[in-house]
């Protein structure tokens, strides 16, 4: 038998041992009997005559593939044209054409649908959906600020827990570091310092709360005239508020404390400074620093012993205004505390 080729389209007819092969690849026998499996026209199938020569394929024709397996015996693989390529295997055994094709569409390979790359989300949940506990700290006062001394691990935000650990009294709704201090005498603002100054505090406990700067204060200066005190009480007072007597040390200062005296009480009279007498001889500020005896500050030269052992700063409108002055210790005045922020 020979092979009939077309010219029309580029597509030859078959025609092989008593089967001809149509357009779609179907190997049909011509004694009405279908040798042939069927993929779903979206395989391979080959059909195998005996004794017939072998074909040759000619220009044009790329759907038909000769091979001459045994001496007598021609294969011929045809590829359907229709439908998504797929793998097949034909073999012919005296005569019989057994044909296997893959499912439509169907590729060997991996998967990679549903694949996760670990690591924690910002839920605590990694992407592998496995638990990740951070922690989270107790809020027992409600104030949105936790307590880094109770801690718990935990996936998700327990009742009455927060995220954060910077609550400095987590007993108490009016301490956080984002609340302003107050006076309360509390350190509302968890800076270690009690009713410092801040624009929510300028004036406490019957002091006036003034800071060297508006803007970026660094130090802050209580006068405190109601109720006035001795010296040691006035001491303790000041420590009280984390600052401590007024150490008057520089002429900047002094100038600027005599400036405020002018406008809280020019006539006012002494107010106590941290300014004492240690032993016989000579003062010195409560920081260790003494204080020169000749120093022009002084009402008078402080050059011997001097019974009166506490200093005092004269307001501006008195006798020696400006000027410190030695008293007893015991007397009762107001009193100028200074605070480093």
């Amino acid at each position: 038998m020979g092979v009939l080729r077309g010219s029309s389209g580029g597509f030859a007819a078959l025609v092989l041992a008593g089967c001809s092969f149509s357009g779609a690849g179907l190997a049909v026998s011509t004694s009405g009997e279908d040798t042939t499996g069927s993929t779903g026209g979206t395989g391979s199938a080959a059909a195998t005559t005996e004794d017939a020569p072998p074909t040759t394929q000619g220009p044009g024709d790329p759907t038909a593939t000769p091979t001459n397996d045994t001496p007598g015996e021609s294969t011929v693989e045809v590829t359907a044209t229709t439908g998504p390529a797929s793998t097949a295997t034909s073999e012919s055994t005296d005569g019989e054409t057994t044909q296997a094709g893959s499912a439509e569409g169907g590729s060997v390979g991996e998967s990679t649908e549903g694949e996760s790359t670990e690591g924690e989300s910002s839920t605590g949940e990694s992407s592998t959906g496995e638990c990740v506990a951070v922690a989270w700290y107790a809020d027992s006062d409600n104030d949105g600020r936790g307590d880094a001394g109770a801690v718990m691990m935990a996936c998700a935000k327990p009742p009455g827990y927060v995220d954060n650990s910077d609550d400095c009294n987590d007993d108490d709704g009016q301490v956080s570091p984002v609340l302003p201090e107050v006076c309360d005498n509390k350190d509302n603002d968890c800076d270690e310092l009690v009713d410092e100054y801040s624009a929510m505090n300028k004036a406490c406990g019957g002091c006036t709360i003034v800071p060297d700067d508006e803007g970026t204060p660094t130090r802050a200066y209580y006068f405190c005239d109601m109720p006035k005190k001795s010296w040691d009480a006035a001491k303790s007072l000041c420590d009280g508020k984390t600052a401590a007597l007024v150490a008057d040390e520089a002429d900047p200062e002094h100038e600027f404390l005599n400036a405020q005296l002018m406008i809280l009480g020019a006539a006012s009279g002494g107010w106590w400074t941290g300014g004492f007498a240690p032993g016989i001889l000579g003062y010195q500020w409560l920081s260790g620093v003494g204080i020169n005896g000749g120093d022009g500050r002084w009402d008078y030269p402080q050059l011997g012993s001097d019974p009166n052992k506490c200093v005092q700063l004269l307001s501006p409108a008195v006798m020696k205004g400006g000027h410190w002055t030695a008293r007893s210790c015991d007397e009762i005045k107001p009193y100028i505390c200074e605070q480093v922020l």
